[in-house]
């Protein structure tokens, strides 16, 4: 099928939106962190940015697309973004270049292994870091991506999933309950202590993460076209609708309501309909 450069100029986009989302996290997590931690959480999420894209492009790729090995893993013949399309495209997404498809998913395989930082803010050494989310990365993400959207068994089992609600937002939840457990809780943990250091800063990573879940989902559609519109609709109307009832909870709980239970509904809600956005 012919490249299609309407498909292709909103993919492109869609991973500027997802790139978005990745300093997004830092900032809001920052914003909720006690004021001496919230730089590190920066750090962790822009350093992780560069660090997980490399990896990606070196060995990622391949391992969750390339050509399917026992319905475990992708072969190599990918290795290096060697062979990838630039002006043609992969079975995934027939109208747009293999590299955008490629690229798009560097996106979501950076931030799923950033998304578990919350779990353990405050409690790891950027080298405990570093060396996690790289191992977390080729242990966990890319089988488990090949498994359902490579054509792995899970694949070949029917299971589907649109844009990372088993893939994403399971595989980091589980892995961040896992680090907690671990980890334990931080020092002098407490309501009185754990005080938000900047809550305006958290609203504006939490309204960046909103706005590139746009292309989060509705990108995941993989070309411009009624799909991607369905998808941008049904983001966009969870997100509200969880936003709102969280909210209202809060301020029927509390008595006032709370800018730091606006985001967190938001972002449940977002989380909620990603799975099937489309």
């Amino acid at each position: 099928m012919a490249i299609d450069t309407g498909d292709t100029t909103w993919m492109l986009i869609s991973t500027g939106l997802v790139m978005m989302m990745t300093p997004a996290l830092g900032f809001f997590e920052a914003g909720l962190l006690r004021l001496k931690n919230s730089l590190s959480v920066i750090m962790q999420t822009l350093t992780g940015l560069a660090l997980l894209s490399v990896l990606w492009f070196v060995i990622g790729f391949t391992l969750v697309f390339a050509p399917d090995v026992g319905g475990i893993i992708g072969d190599l013949s990918w290795f290096f973004y060697n062979n990838v399309p630039f002006s043609d495209s992969v079975v995934w997404a027939p109208t747009i270049p293999g590299v955008t498809f490629a690229t798009y998913q560097m996106m979501f395989a950076v931030i799923t292994p950033l998304l578990i930082t919350g779990a353990f803010a405050e409690r790891m050494k950027w080298s405990a870091f570093f060396i996690f989310v790289i191992v977390w990365s080729l242990v966990i993400y890319y089988p488990l991506a090949h498994w359902v959207w490579g054509g792995g068994w899970l694949a070949k089992l029917g299971v589907f999933d649109f844009a990372g609600g088993i893939v994403i937002h399971t595989s980091a939840g589980m892995a961040a309950i896992a680090s907690a457990l671990v980890l334990g809780r931080r020092k002098n943990y407490g309501p009185a202590i754990m005080v938000p250091s900047n809550l305006p800063l958290a609203a504006i990573g939490g309204s960046l993460l909103w706005l590139g879940w746009f292309g989060f989902n509705a990108g995941s559609a993989l070309a411009s076209g009624p799909l991607a519109a369905n998808a941008l609709l049904v983001t966009q109307i969870g997100a509200s609708t969880c936003a709102f009832v969280w909210v209202c909870l809060s301020w029927a709980r509390s008595g006032k309501p709370t800018i730091s239970s606006v985001i967190n509904g938001a972002i449940a809600g977002l989380a909620g309909v990603t799975p099937a956005a489309g």
